[in-house]
């Protein structure tokens, strides 16, 4: 039997010292209260009260152990009910793990609108671009690109596409002209992140497919870096939407050749997280509230560009 449930029993026994009324308050059989008692005194190998047909008392050892048991049982009731309560509850801190350009652009957004509605919830955000081969469950609410690996003990969730868009500095392009054609780009200044895995940017127009070779002037680790150098006038880049779309606003960037449509390493942004029914409320709520957000188009970030690189 459950030690915590024996203690249970007989600690309502200690208090009205008559198993069968012990038994009704707990709601089970006279047979089960018995049992737990006689359970708990074999697995101690000591008696903890004295019985007759009509008489119930505690032993000397049985009112030391009933003092304790009490008293343990106060402390795991109150700590269960914290427990219980923080899991019904919108509060608390939640660990999220996303690459730098997602960190960057739209998941800034997402939590100040998140927190204008759920503003006791706090996040520790942690910079991760690609899920390892081993997969730890430290964190809450993971967002990726990467669709490599597939784990069986987590929920993918997929949330919207990634469209990248080709950009430079207005400055780069009054240097160095403004490319025409996809194969112009052979002849300018280009810049790539470190995870591409080819130097060649490939484009589609009416269905006809263009690729461009690269000699590139920065290999960055991250978009983000990428970014910076282009504002910087240092050359063209290739960058996610999403992470560009207020510098095409600003017109701190322009559109490079915007009729061709990007499709270089086409790839979705994922959601990614336990598959657990036992899942805190302020997870869930967080969950639900950035499908909304992103598939209802409350994210403008990840609308897909127009022909001149801006949100429609």
């Amino acid at each position: 039997m459950n030690q915590i449930a024996a203690m249970r029993m007989f600690t309502r026994v200690a208090e009205t010292l008559n198993f069968g009324v012990a038994a009704r308050q707990l709601g089970v059989s006279s047979a089960m209260v018995t049992r737990g008692v006689a359970a708990l005194e074999a697995h101690l190998e000591v008696r903890l009260l004295n019985r007759t047909t009509r008489h119930v008392s505690l032993t000397d050892a049985g009112h030391a152990y009933w003092q304790g048991c009490k008293d343990l049982l106060y402390r795991l009731d109150c700590l269960e009910s914290t427990v219980t309560s923080d899991a019904r509850e919108t509060t608390g801190t939640l660990k999220i793990l996303a690459p730098e350009a997602f960190a960057a652009s739209a998941l800034a957004d997402l939590i100040a609108a998140f927190n204008l509605i759920e503003p006791r919830i706090s996040f520790d955000v942690e910079l991760v671009e690609r899920i390892p081969e081993l997969i730890t469950n430290d964190f809450d609410i993971w967002f990726t690109f990467d669709t490599q690996l597939k784990d069986s003990s987590l929920i993918y969730r997929a949330l919207s596409p990634v469209y990248d868009v080709v950009v430079a500095s207005p400055i780069y392009l009054a240097q160095h002209g403004t490319p025409r054609h996809p194969s112009d780009l052979e002849s300018h200044r280009t810049l790539l992140a470190a995870d591409s895995t080819e130097r060649v940017w490939e484009f589609q127009f009416d269905g006809i497919p263009y690729r461009s070779s690269l000699r590139p002037a920065l290999s960055a680790p991250s978009t983000v870096m990428v970014r910076h150098a282009a504002i910087a006038g240092l050359g063209i880049a290739c960058l996610p939407h999403a992470l560009v779309h207020r510098d095409l606003e600003s017109e701190t960037l322009k559109a490079v050749l915007p009729q061709f449509r990007v499709v270089t390493g086409q790839r979705k942004l994922q959601m990614l997280y336990a598959s657990n029914k036992y899942m805190t409320r302020s997870v869930r709520r967080f969950i639900d509230f950035v499908t909304d957000f992103i598939r209802d188009g409350t994210s403008k970030a990840q609308h897909r560009p127009d022909d001149n690189g801006n949100v429609g």
